[in-house]
């Protein structure tokens, strides 16, 4: 965990466009020192987005998760938690294995949504092999983001590409059970 003047220095300043956070920042450290966007929310839900730039190295997987984790806890998305941890950590770990670059990670909440973006530097998109054999040493990331995401896709950008991939809100039965028993 970051000491606390330390977390409070980095949690009150302007964090820059794009952020390099160490490796070895606790868990919900990351949280801290991504970006926010000032983006205008849609009707009745509002929506933000933070993002984090991570090395070209085997950690970025876990910290990506950390990263999603600690942020969806924020924004309340505990029930969509599980789905997003595998989207992030397959999207980080092809970004690793293929790019070779530095990863950006970006996580945007929509009305019915939550968005995750991978940006690398390498400008070759994914290709889902719908033929792929589940116990295939390789091959199965995408056929895993298309079964758990509403919608997947990519697309070039200047300095290489992004993979995206949408996974719907799910609603909390606990909040549920908690509105049925006031």
């Amino acid at each position: 965990m970051l000491p606390p003047d330390l977390f409070d220095a980095v949690k009150g300043s302007r964090s820059p466009a794009r952020l390099a956070v160490p490796q070895a920042v606790a868990p919900c450290a990351n949280a801290a020192v991504s970006e926010r966007t000032g983006l205008e929310p849609p009707l009745g839900r509002a929506f933000g987005g933070e993002q984090v730039v991570l090395g070209p190295d085997p950690q970025s997987a876990a910290a990506a998760r950390d990263f999603l984790r600690c942020t969806c806890l924020q924004w309340g998305l505990e029930a969509t938690l599980e789905a997003a941890l595998l989207v992030v950590s397959e999207l980080v770990t092809n970004a690793v294995v293929h790019a070779r670059s530095q990863v950006t990670v970006r996580l945007r909440l929509r009305s019915d949504h939550l968005l995750v973006e991978v940006e690398d530097e390498d400008d070759r998109l994914p290709v889902l092999h719908k033929h792929t054999d589940w116990e295939a040493l390789g091959g199965r990331g995408l056929m895993l983001i298309d079964a758990l995401s509403a919608r997947w896709g990519s697309q070039p950008c200047p300095f290489g590409k992004i993979v995206w991939a949408e996974l719907p809100l799910v609603a909390d039965p606990s909040v549920r059970s908690r509105a049925q028993s006031t």
